[in-house]
């Protein structure tokens, strides 16, 4: 079974004089489409009750021109709504909080498209724009119970109550320049937190079912509290400071980043010792003598060195990169909370982003350098140890 669409419920909808009271109403039939809606709701009654409409005479041998009595109720849920004021709109779920896509309001044959906007309308919808605003504030909305939810000694609720008679005393130049002060990114987090607080503070003297309410009332004196509050954040606020907190926490990363080396700089000067230099402290050894065995001791310890300088170019390794991780969470709160000014200090972080890549990379080569040497060792281990190594290991264990 199909069922109309909604927008071809609005051409019945917009065609029918409603009676002052009931669901009756006088529709004139102007197009094809509507006469042909009208008869297949007519014959088939599951359409009709999907609709909410019923001809209260058979349409069969009506024409383009008549007029015909209909009964409009409420269509399926899915399909819209249709009611006899925006109050009675605004009592249907959710309406505070967000416009439905499909409804037709009986009195000004008002829907989601009609134009000119009319002023209850535009009201409506700022209405929701400062809902909608005092959700980011919130620390959830419970869509069930329609109710913000803030976090203010203790758990806070502001049920979302309004009504027609209220939209109308609201002041749509306080609402304005209470809107305005969120219409960019900059700074959102602290002023969302100034709001929150405002409207904790403004309506705590009030029951939790009135201060909705008195939240529109006062939207100049909300308004005042942002704007003030606004203005003591941005007066701790300056260039000179940010750039000398960048600054500090540049130096404190550069002598982190620095200190990654000079830990491993007593085993960096080990080295050449632990390496090379020992190739020149082994003799030549033709039997499994002393000589042998003095050659083994020092080749091993020479990559006992190595694996131990492994272990702390792994560690400062790992230590590069939660420092990077740190800087990134720098910029990144930087551009989240100075967004206007944060590009100049971009050229920062990229040297710092550098400096890192840079050691990273002596890491390496000291990692190299020092297996090379050891490597070296081992050569020149075996180019002076003409005897069976195996045969001396195994007579040292009969």
């Amino acid at each position: 079974m199909s069922e109309l669409g909604f927008d071809r419920l609005l051409a019945i909808y917009r065609a029918t004089r409603f009676d002052p009271r009931g669901e009756d109403g006088s529709l004139a039939i102007a197009t094809g489409e509507v006469l042909t809606d009208l008869r297949e709701i007519y014959t088939q009654p599951e359409i009709g009750k999907a609709a909410g409409i019923e001809p209260l005479s058979d349409p069969a041998k009506l024409r383009i021109g008549d007029e015909v009595r209909i009964r409009v109720g409420p269509p399926r849920l899915s399909i819209g709504r249709i009611v006899r004021s925006l109050d009675e709109l605004l009592e249907s779920r959710r309406a505070r909080l967000k416009e439905p896509d499909t409804y037709f309001i009986i009195e000004g044959a008002l829907d989601h498209s009609t134009t000119p906007v009319p002023d209850e309308i535009t009201r409506y919808r700022t209405a929701l724009e400062i809902v909608a605003l005092f959700v980011k504030a919130a620390a959830y909305l419970d869509e069930i119970r329609e109710e913000l939810v803030f976090i203010h000694e203790g758990k806070f609720v502001t049920p979302v109550v309004y009504d027609v008679a209220l939209l109308k005393r609201l002041s749509m130049s306080d609402a304005d320049r209470l809107l305005g002060h969120f219409a960019d990114d900059v700074h959102i987090d602290q002023k969302l937190a100034i709001l929150s607080e405002s409207i904790c503070r403004l309506s705590a003297p009030r029951s939790a079912a009135s201060r909705f309410t008195y939240l529109l009332d006062n939207l100049d004196e909300m308004e005042k509290e942002v704007r003030n509050g606004y203005k003591l954040f941005a007066s701790s606020f300056s260039y000179a400071k940010i750039r000398g907190e960048i600054e500090a926490a540049r130096v404190d990363y550069v002598s982190k980043i620095h200190k990654t080396l000079i830990d491993i700089q007593g085993q960096l000067l080990g080295i050449p010792v632990a390496t090379v230099i020992v190739a020149s402290q082994l003799k030549t050894a033709k039997s499994c003598g002393l000589e042998f065995w003095t050659n083994i001791a020092i080749l091993g310890g020479a990559w006992i060195f190595v694996g131990l300088l492994a272990i702390a170019i792994v560690n400062q390794w790992v230590t590069l990169g939660s420092i990077s991780q740190e800087i990134d969470g720098q910029r990144k709160r930087l551009e989240q909370d100075y967004a206007a000014i944060a590009a100049q200090f971009m050229d920062l972080f990229s040297k710092l982003g550098g400096r890192i890549c840079w050691h990273r990379a002596a890491l390496i080569g000291i990692g190299v350098v020092a297996i090379a040497g050891a490597a070296f060792a081992t050569y020149v281990f075996l180019r002076i140890t003409p005897v069976e190594i195996s045969t001396c290991i195994a007579a040292a264990w009969l």
